[in-house]
């Protein structure tokens, strides 16, 4: 009993130690105005969110476009609710497009624009690193359909939206804490009884 309750303490005084410096989780959002539906709900110019927490050793590249594949992603509708996307979706830096650089959310493997924004400062953005707030235009394609716990959410027009990549809230790295500990509560009682 004793060995697992220092393999647990030396685990708990490794996720004290570790520095944002040295992380490689990234945190996503995107955020403007929009009109679409989500799971049947209309929705008209309210405020959405999209948030996507990935890992920066997932990036990847070609032909100047930079990818991240999502391990988790919520949506926040005001008015409708959140919910979490379970649809496989990246956040997309593209640093060629038309008239300008553009990056956002899209359907894993390059299948769809989700909500996006076009700024210049996309064309030397790589996804790797903290950026933003970006403001600019929105990009949406109203033919993709994003499938959530809600229901399917549709975007059918956008107006301005803001791109912002930086660490995870801090509230995400106490919660992974707390489930931890949670854990050893439970293992050692188990181990007690």
């Amino acid at each position: 009993m004793k060995q697992i309750i220092l393999v647990v303490v030396a685990g708990l005084a490794l996720l004290g130690t570790s520095t944002p410096a040295a992380a490689t989780i990234i945190s996503y959002s995107e955020q403007g105005l929009a009109t679409g539906s989500l799971g049947g709900n209309a929705f008209t110019n309210a405020l959405v969110t999209i948030i996507g927490i990935g890992n920066t050793a997932n990036v990847t590249s070609s032909a100047g476009i930079f990818r991240n594949v999502m391990s988790s992603a919520t949506v926040s509708v005001a008015g409708i609710g959140t919910a979490t996307i379970t649809s496989s979706i990246e956040v997309f830096s593209n640093q060629l497009f038309q008239p300008t650089a553009a990056g956002g959310f899209g359907l894993a493997g390059g299948n769809g624009s989700i909500f996006d924004t076009i700024n210049a400062q996309f064309a030397t953005y790589d996804l790797g690193s903290a950026i933003g707030p970006l403001t600019g235009a929105s990009l949406i394609n109203a033919a993709v359909n994003t499938n959530t716990t809600l229901g399917v959410l549709n975007f059918t027009s956008a107006q301005n939206s803001t791109f912002i990549a930086g660490a995870p809230e801090p509230g995400s790295w106490m919660l992974m804490g707390l489930g931890f500990s949670a854990l050893v509560v439970k293992l050692r009682r188990r181990l007690t009884n």
